[in-house]
């Protein structure tokens, strides 16, 4: 048996000398053949050494990295042809990581044998995705068991220490190519012999298409650290009430394009400044005001309450009006279609993806009360199995992409308010948890925690009453000042904004008698209806003007369109009919035989 020592005491010094500058040496002419050997036989060496095989040359590795294989055992196994074994073998030696025995008992070469170094495969621990998956396993008990290691532990160099914060900081299971990256080649070699020595990792290898050593963090090093804050972050259905807001501010102000087909930018201003009160808060910092009429957009996009015509936007509530005062039907209708395909004008400023989603609440429904690191871990540890036998992906790449997308998730669930933040622990609040049905019904008030002035202001202690109950009263309401406790003012405009939303004050009115603090204004009831009886209502409608000089051509039209085909008939000749039912008049004008003259343009 031929040893790696051997093997490169006989290399010229050409190609002893490439392969020491392949390993990383500084001074590559001056690496003795047993500085070479030992590199090459560490996890920084294999690594160095065997990424840089190609496909052909990792699919006999494979069968290689059990014992050594002949010629003809490759054939029945891999279907090669045995002259394109032959020459694989021949680079693979040329890498000095194999050695070929040849067998000339035959006439041809199916029995040459080709040899793995056994000081290069006593460092090969080739994984599959199955044990894998244990070791995810191994580390997700761990870090959502409520008790902490008592194993004892080895004492490690501070180089060592910190790069095993690294790799937790990582999700627990880095590349050793990431090692190499951040560490350099001399560094990484001696810190992850440090670690391995000191059973605080494990070195494994994925062997397919590619050759990538992974570097897996023992459970008992594994620490997640948990910085305990004194906050609580909780938007109840504020996302909601700034939708609605949105829709006012469209539906009587108006939203147009520009010539190039984007949204006016004086009229996303309007939106914006109606919202200013509106406050949002993620796990970082606040949304910002633009963010926030984005999102309002959004909202309001994905619930099919917008449409887009070559001019403007169209908004409509009235598909929604049987459950605009039950705020968690919308936003359980929300979550099912947050993150599928949308109109690219209205982005959502939290670009998440729906299976993201759903992922997150799965795991926080299973795994309640942990960080936000905690669940970005769980997530990269349950779905890492999945995307294992993936060629393009990386994993250090791959944690990267899962972090952002479980951050951009949980900050969306927080802004609609599935989720809330307390002292830095993620759970469902009231809504969340009447959602996904681990609570039957809103929590009732046990106390009148509501004071209304008698200006018609209300001060609302937003974390102490069910989130149910502030959205009534913030859909009644102007919204002048958001804290710990939310200002308010009832006023004409937003009394009369909400019916016109379709939404009856009688609910606003009894939600008041039931939790204020005080007695309401006795003019309340009065003033209510002063502003709903004497405020003129005004409709304006995109339509077409029909006009024909037959009375009884109209009359018969009258009767033949169907059901919203006919916005008003404004007299004898004329009617106003809507645009989506031009086709049909024109085909029933055909039919009747008559003089059509068609004139559309907009000037």
């Amino acid at each position: 048996m031929r040893t790696l020592l051997q093997h490169i005491d006989t290399l010229e010094k050409k190609e002893r000398y490439t392969l020491a500058r392949l390993l990383g040496f500084q001074d590559p002419q001056k690496a003795t053949a047993k500085d070479i050997a030992s590199r090459m036989s560490s996890y920084v060496g294999v690594e160095l050494i065997f990424s840089q095989c190609n496909p052909d040359e990792i699919s006999i590795l494979q069968l290689l990295a059990a014992n050594d294989i002949h010629f003809r055992d490759i054939e029945h196994n891999l279907h090669i042809p045995i002259h394109q074994i032959e020459k694989t073998a021949q680079l693979l030696a040329s890498k000095s990581i194999v050695y070929i025995l040849k067998n000339r008992q035959l006439l041809s070469n199916k029995l040459d044998k080709i040899c793995l170094y056994s000081e290069l495969r006593h460092m090969l621990h080739p994984i599959d995705t199955q044990t894998l998956y244990q070791y995810c396993n191994e580390i997700i008990k761990h870090i959502t068991s409520n008790t902490s290691s008592t194993a004892r532990k080895a004492p490690i160099s501070d180089s060592a220490s910190n790069f095993l914060k690294l790799c937790i900081q990582r999700g627990c299971i880095v590349s050793v190519k990431y090692a190499i990256k951040t560490l350099g080649i001399i560094k990484a070699h001696n810190v992850l012999n440090e670690l391995t020595i000191n059973n605080c990792i494990r070195i494994f290898h994925k062997i397919s298409t590619h050759f990538s050593g992974i570097i897996i963090v023992h459970p008992d090093y594994i620490q997640i650290k948990n910085e305990s804050k004194n906050i609580h972050v909780h938007n109840h259905f504020m996302a909601l009430i700034a939708m609605l807001k949105a829709y006012d501010c469209i539906s009587s102000k108006g939203l147009f394009l520009t010539q190039e087909g984007n949204l006016r930018k004086s009229d996303i201003d309007k939106i914006t400044k109606a919202l200013h009160a509106v406050s949002i808060q993620t796990t970082g910092k606040p949304l910002t005001s633009a963010q926030i009429t984005q999102l309002a957009l959004y909202l309001l996009s994905i619930t099919n309450s917008l449409s887009v015509t070559t001019t403007n936007v169209n908004s409509t509530l009235k598909h929604l009006q049987k459950v605009l005062l039950h705020p968690h039907q919308i936003t359980h209708m929300i979550i099912q279609v947050a993150g599928k395909e949308n109109n690219p004008l209205f982005p959502n400023p939290l670009p998440v993806n729906n299976d993201i989603i759903k992922s997150v609440v799965r795991i926080i429904k299973k795994y309640t009360n942990k960080t936000l690191d905690t669940y970005i871990l769980i997530h990269f540890l349950e779905s890492l199995p999945e995307i294992f036998s993936e060629s393009i992906q990386e994993i250090d790449d791959y944690y990267e992409n899962v972090r952002i997308n479980v951050l951009t998730a949980i900050n969306f669930l927080c802004a609609i308010g599935i989720i809330e933040i307390i002292n830095n622990a993620i759970q469902f609040s009231d809504i969340g948890k009447i959602i996904f049905q681990q609570e039957k019904k809103s929590s009732q008030m046990t106390a009148r925690a509501i004071y209304i002035n008698p200006d018609f202001s209300l001060v609302i202690p937003y974390h102490e009453i069910p989130s149910d109950i502030s959205y009534i009263l913030l859909v009644f309401t102007d919204i002048t000042s958001t804290d710990v406790t939310i200002h308010a003012k009832i006023s004409k405009i937003s009394i009369l904004n909400a019916i016109k939303r379709g939404m009856n004050p009688e609910i606003f009115i009894s939600v008041l008698k039931e939790y204020a603090k005080n007695q309401l204004p006795q003019n309340i009831r009065f003033q209510l209806d002063e502003w709903i009886e004497h405020t003129p209502s005004v409709t304006i409608k995109r339509g077409v003007i029909l006009n024909s000089d037959k009375k009884e051509f109209i009359d018969e039209l009258s009767h033949s369109l169907p059901k919203g085909a006919i916005v008003e008939r404004i007299s004898n000749n004329h009617i106003i009919i809507s645009e989506s039912a031009l086709d049909t008049v024109i085909k029933f004008a055909q039919k009747k035989d008559v003089v059509m003259t068609i004139m559309l343009n907009k000037e």
